[in-house]
Protein backbone atom coordinates (compact mmCIF):
# COMPACT_ATOMS: atom_id res chain seq x y z
CA UNK A 1 0.00 0.00 0.00
CA UNK A 2 1.48 3.53 -1.09
CA UNK A 3 1.17 6.32 1.87
CA UNK A 4 -0.66 9.39 0.55
CA UNK A 5 2.88 11.48 1.21
CA UNK A 6 4.63 8.87 -1.18
CA UNK A 7 2.22 9.59 -3.60
CA UNK A 8 2.21 12.97 -4.01
CA UNK A 9 5.42 14.22 -6.05
CA UNK A 10 8.10 16.30 -4.78
CA UNK A 11 7.62 19.83 -4.36
CA UNK A 12 10.97 21.70 -4.60
CA UNK A 13 10.40 24.69 -3.77
CA UNK A 14 8.31 26.12 -0.61
CA UNK A 15 4.79 27.01 -1.69
CA UNK A 16 5.19 30.17 -1.05
CA UNK A 17 8.13 30.49 -3.84
CA UNK A 18 5.89 28.87 -6.06
CA UNK A 19 3.37 31.18 -5.71
CA UNK A 20 6.00 33.88 -6.23
CA UNK A 21 7.33 32.42 -8.96
CA UNK A 22 4.16 32.07 -10.75
CA UNK A 23 2.93 35.82 -10.39
CA UNK A 24 6.37 37.16 -11.34
CA UNK A 25 6.23 35.31 -14.73
CA UNK A 26 2.46 36.00 -15.05
CA UNK A 27 3.29 39.56 -14.48
CA UNK A 28 6.51 39.55 -17.14
CA UNK A 29 4.18 38.32 -19.78
CA UNK A 30 1.29 40.62 -19.56
CA UNK A 31 3.76 43.68 -18.94
CA UNK A 32 5.30 41.96 -22.15
CA UNK A 33 2.51 41.77 -24.16
CA UNK A 34 0.88 44.99 -23.50
CA UNK A 35 4.31 47.04 -23.33
CA UNK A 36 3.63 48.38 -27.12
CA UNK A 37 0.01 50.02 -26.60
CA UNK A 38 0.15 53.36 -24.60
CA UNK A 39 -3.49 52.20 -24.23
CA UNK A 40 -2.59 50.27 -21.13
CA UNK A 41 -0.74 51.09 -17.72
CA UNK A 42 1.45 47.83 -18.42
CA UNK A 43 2.93 50.37 -21.10
CA UNK A 44 3.88 52.31 -18.79
CA UNK A 45 5.17 49.93 -16.24
CA UNK A 46 7.57 48.73 -19.05
CA UNK A 47 8.87 51.69 -19.53
CA UNK A 48 9.27 52.37 -15.89
CA UNK A 49 10.56 48.75 -15.79
CA UNK A 50 13.52 49.88 -18.16
CA UNK A 51 14.14 53.00 -17.45
CA UNK A 52 14.94 52.16 -13.71
CA UNK A 53 16.22 48.81 -14.33
CA UNK A 54 13.64 46.87 -12.16
CA UNK A 55 12.35 43.41 -12.28
CA UNK A 56 8.81 42.67 -11.10
CA UNK A 57 9.56 42.32 -7.72
CA UNK A 58 11.06 45.90 -7.50
CA UNK A 59 8.65 47.51 -9.46
CA UNK A 60 5.69 45.62 -7.42
CA UNK A 61 6.92 47.06 -4.03
CA UNK A 62 7.69 50.40 -5.81
CA UNK A 63 4.23 50.52 -5.84
CA UNK A 64 3.41 49.02 -2.23
CA UNK A 65 1.43 46.77 -4.87
CA UNK A 66 1.24 42.43 -4.47
CA UNK A 67 3.17 40.87 -6.80
CA UNK A 68 -0.08 38.65 -7.65
CA UNK A 69 -1.78 41.61 -8.72
CA UNK A 70 0.78 43.25 -11.21
CA UNK A 71 -0.60 41.45 -14.03
CA UNK A 72 -3.96 42.98 -13.51
CA UNK A 73 -2.73 46.30 -13.10
CA UNK A 74 -0.90 46.45 -16.36
CA UNK A 75 -4.47 45.62 -17.85
CA UNK A 76 -6.06 48.40 -16.48
CA UNK A 77 -6.62 51.21 -19.57
CA UNK A 78 -4.56 54.12 -18.79
CA UNK A 79 -5.91 56.89 -17.22
CA UNK A 80 -5.97 60.50 -18.84
CA UNK A 81 -5.29 62.91 -16.23
CA UNK A 82 -6.91 65.85 -18.29
CA UNK A 83 -10.84 63.89 -17.41
CA UNK A 84 -12.75 64.33 -14.98
CA UNK A 85 -12.78 62.55 -12.05
CA UNK A 86 -9.07 61.13 -12.76
CA UNK A 87 -8.40 60.76 -9.05
CA UNK A 88 -10.99 58.58 -8.73
CA UNK A 89 -10.31 56.31 -11.57
CA UNK A 90 -7.00 55.97 -10.25
CA UNK A 91 -7.94 55.60 -7.01
CA UNK A 92 -10.42 52.69 -7.62
CA UNK A 93 -7.47 50.99 -9.94
CA UNK A 94 -5.13 50.75 -6.84
CA UNK A 95 -8.05 50.13 -4.36
CA UNK A 96 -8.33 46.86 -6.56
CA UNK A 97 -4.55 46.15 -7.18
CA UNK A 98 -3.74 46.87 -3.94
CA UNK A 99 -1.23 49.19 -5.22
CA UNK A 100 -0.45 52.18 -3.24
CA UNK A 101 -2.39 55.25 -5.23
CA UNK A 102 -0.07 57.96 -5.10
CA UNK A 103 2.64 55.83 -5.43
CA UNK A 104 0.87 54.66 -8.94
CA UNK A 105 0.56 58.20 -9.64
CA UNK A 106 3.85 59.24 -8.76
CA UNK A 107 4.84 56.79 -11.31
CA UNK A 108 2.35 57.49 -14.25
CA UNK A 109 3.35 60.63 -14.03
CA UNK A 110 6.99 60.72 -13.78
CA UNK A 111 6.54 58.42 -16.90
CA UNK A 112 4.94 60.83 -18.91
CA UNK A 113 8.10 62.35 -20.88
CA UNK A 114 9.47 58.69 -21.47
CA UNK A 115 6.48 57.53 -23.10
CA UNK A 116 5.53 60.43 -25.40
CA UNK A 117 2.88 60.90 -23.36
CA UNK A 118 2.10 64.57 -23.06
CA UNK A 119 -0.67 65.32 -20.44
CA UNK A 120 1.10 67.95 -18.18
CA UNK A 121 -1.83 69.16 -16.15
CA UNK A 122 -1.23 68.64 -12.64
CA UNK A 123 1.91 66.99 -14.09
CA UNK A 124 5.27 66.47 -11.36
CA UNK A 125 3.47 67.23 -8.41
CA UNK A 126 4.35 63.36 -7.47
CA UNK A 127 7.57 63.08 -9.91
CA UNK A 128 10.11 63.78 -7.10
CA UNK A 129 8.15 61.30 -4.58
CA UNK A 130 8.48 58.52 -7.20
CA UNK A 131 12.20 59.29 -8.21
CA UNK A 132 13.24 59.33 -4.65
CA UNK A 133 11.23 56.12 -4.27
CA UNK A 134 12.66 54.25 -7.02
CA UNK A 135 16.35 55.05 -6.36
CA UNK A 136 15.88 53.97 -3.42
CA UNK A 137 15.03 50.43 -4.37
Amino acid sequence: MVSAAMARPAIQEPAGALARNFARAVACRVIDRVAQDRFYIGHTLDACMRRFDLDEDELAASLACPLANLASLALYPRPDPRTPGYSDVLDGIAARTGADARALRSILELTEPMIGVTYAAGAGACTADAAIALSRR
